[in-house]
């Protein structure tokens, strides 16, 4: 299982630059590591990434920070109206351009 896991493998530190550029074009990014699989900051495990994490894939958490800035996140009153939804079209704009750039 672990050679497996071992091939599956990407070396995200080199495609950090690129995805950057590519989200960059659409949305302010920085790209900043995380060590320790986020143990020392646990709002950064907060996200679908960290059990990729904890298996020992290499994950990469895209974040506008909302669960800093928005009192709804995850609360009942999470609902698209309370979105910004041309930031959100920005942001999958910025994915869309990152990930193709791979």
């Amino acid at each position: 299982m672990s050679g497996r896991k071992q091939n599956k493998r990407l070396d995200a530190a080199a495609l950090l630059p690129g995805l950057s550029r590519g989200m960059g074009a659409h949305v302010k990014t920085k790209v900043l590591p995380v060590p320790f699989k986020g143990r020392q900051l646990p709002d950064v495990r907060l996200s679908d990434h960290s059990p990729f994490w904890d298996e020992g894939y290499n994950a990469v958490m895209v974040t506008d920070t909302s669960f800093m800035r928005n009192p709804h996140y995850h609360q009942p009153s999470d609902t698209i109206e309370t979105l910004n939804l041309p930031f959100l079209q920005a942001v999958i704009d910025g994915l869309d351009a990152a990930i193709s750039g791979c």
